[in-house]
């Protein structure tokens, strides 16, 4: 079985470009960068079972992890989609579930480094 896993964050999702978009106790500019973070991760799932994948998982890797709306990733007939949200305290973190059996991982929304130019919400 072919396994894809991708982690998605905020911070570097398109047109992000101050730290009130990515809190989610400011809803009026928070509101739409989770729909552009679901819609990004939703894009790469379609791509994964396109190019092959039986199964996608994604980790919610932001915050709370609880930012993505399930309601829209969905699988093809067939193929699984398994999302990982909140925190189990899972020592890999932001990639939790991950093992040798995936194929690939990707890494959707995710922000330049602390001190690193190219994005403006590098921590």
């Amino acid at each position: 079985m072919s396994r894809i896993y991708v982690s998605a964050d905020i911070g570097g999702v398109a047109c992000i470009s101050a730290t009130n978009e990515v809190d989610m106790t400011k809803q009026a500019e928070y509101a739409p960068f989770r729909e552009q973070m679901t819609a990004e991760v939703a894009a790469a799932c379609r791509g994964a079972f396109a190019a092959g994948a039986e199964a996608v998982f994604v980790k919610d890797a932001h915050w709370t992890g609880r930012n993505l709306d399930p309601h829209r990733l969905s699988a093809p007939p067939g193929k699984t989609l398994r999302l990982i949200r909140g925190w189990s305290g899972h020592p890999f973190a932001m990639v939790q579930g991950i093992d040798e059996s995936f194929r690939a991982a990707a890494f959707i929304g995710y922000h330049a480094a602390a001190g690193r130019a190219g994005n403006p919400l590098a921590h």
